[in-house]
């Protein structure tokens, strides 16, 4: 059985939004050469959905800070350049086009299908 037709289907529930961006070669001041992000990411505006795997577990122990550490997952076409590394900016984007949250890390190794592509990361902060 061919899955790829539902590759169309699955694309309907891509109603969030994601940036990808990846560290490259840049040439630094002094004339060496260095890894760095670019100022505009790779790639902008890509059709996604966003899920989460674990959600947050606040730690009500500590008095001075509130960790913030949620797993999110992204679902996405299988043909989007995606490798392990690159860091992602995905915004939930609500019915009138408003952007609802912003979720930002760092890629783990993408899960490819024939349908769609799956990417895990790790929302680390402090709220």
């Amino acid at each position: 059985m061919k899955l790829s037709s539902f590759g169309k289907l699955i694309t309907s529930t891509y109603t969030d939004k994601l940036s990808i961006n990846r560290y490259t070669e840049i040439n630094n001041p002094d004339g060496t050469i260095g890894m760095g992000i670019p100022e505009e990411p790779l790639y902008m505006d890509v059709q996604c959905r966003i899920s989460f795997k674990q959600s947050d577990n606040p730690e009500s122990n500590k008095e001075d800070t509130n960790p913030i550490y949620m797993q999110v997952k992204i679902f996405c076409n299988s043909e989007v350049d995606i490798k392990k590394g690159d860091i992602l900016v995905a915004q939930r984007i609500g019915d009138d086009g408003s952007v609802l949250e912003t979720y930002n890390g760092t890629a783990n190794l993408p899960f490819k299908y024939v349908t769609h592509q799956e990417v895990l990361f790790a929302e680390v902060g402090d709220a």
